[in-house]
């Protein structure tokens, strides 16, 4: 095989959610595995609790998301293993799935992985606080592992109408981390997904077009991974600010 993506599903959502559009409804390439993580939480089907419900900065417990990036780190490393290195993985994800993806592969691991496709995200404190703005990759990561994370691929993919995780909101917060670490902005998209939302809903206005599952982030994906942006569909892309109030 070529690589292998690994796959987190949202908060009240599960890994067999995504499990059961294969193969019989999503396109699968025959040279790439896909891996549907389940969180290892036993609490909720969710990767990590609310700590502030009323605003997105620290809006999750800071603890269980550094928890979550020791134990995904050590999954990836050791599917690396098996797939022949680490640029040979790709992770991705939908909502607090997408939070963590972002997270692993900007800061979480000093490894070059494939990439990252991340559905419906927001950096959380580990990435970005409103107070402190983009925080720094770690100080011990060596200039080589520096200079390495600039060659990063990540991809972000947002419903124009999500609610729960507006892009007006994350887009803006994302670019100031890829700013600061020093992506090479060839290897960076924001995407609007037309006519999506986060979740199925008719509050605050009418949209039944959840963003995923659904299988359109899938096409997406392997298109992304195959080293062919131009080809995903239905997206606006979208050039972030650097004001990132509200």
């Amino acid at each position: 095989k070529s690589g292998v993506v690994v796959f987190l599903h949202g908060a009240e959502l599960s890994a067999d959610d995504y499990a059961r559009l294969y193969p019989a409804h999503i396109y699968l390439p025959e040279d790439y595995n896909i891996i549907f993580l389940q969180t290892p939480r036993t609490t909720g089907p969710y990767w990590m609790a609310k700590y502030k419900a009323d605003t997105l900065d620290h809006h999750w417990v800071n603890d269980q998301v550094l928890d979550n990036i020791d134990f995904l780190t050590n999954i990836i490393d050791q599917v690396a293993a098996q797939y022949g290195g680490h640029e040979r993985v790709w992770i991705a994800g939908f909502s607090q799935g997408g939070v963590m993806s972002a997270t692993v592969a900007l800061r979480g691991t000093s490894k070059l992985l494939g990439g990252a496709f991340v559905v419906s995200g927001y950096p959380p404190r580990p990435l970005y606080a409103d107070h402190l703005g983009a925080k720094r990759l770690p100080s011990e990561w060596s200039s080589a592992d520096v200079e390495n994370k600039k060659r990063t691929k990540i991809y972000f993919y947002t419903g124009e109408l999500d609610t729960i995780l507006p892009l007006s909101k994350a887009f803006c917060r994302f670019n100031r981390v890829v700013e600061e670490y020093g992506l090479d902005p060839a290897n960076v998209r924001f995407w609007s997904k037309t006519g999506y939302c986060h979740y199925d809903h008719s509050f605050p206005w009418e949209c039944h077009k959840p963003i995923s599952p659904h299988g359109n982030e899938f096409h997406a994906l392997w298109h992304v991974v195959k080293g062919e942006p131009e080809k995903v569909a239905g997206v606006v892309p979208v050039e972030p600010g650097n004001n990132c109030r509200g």
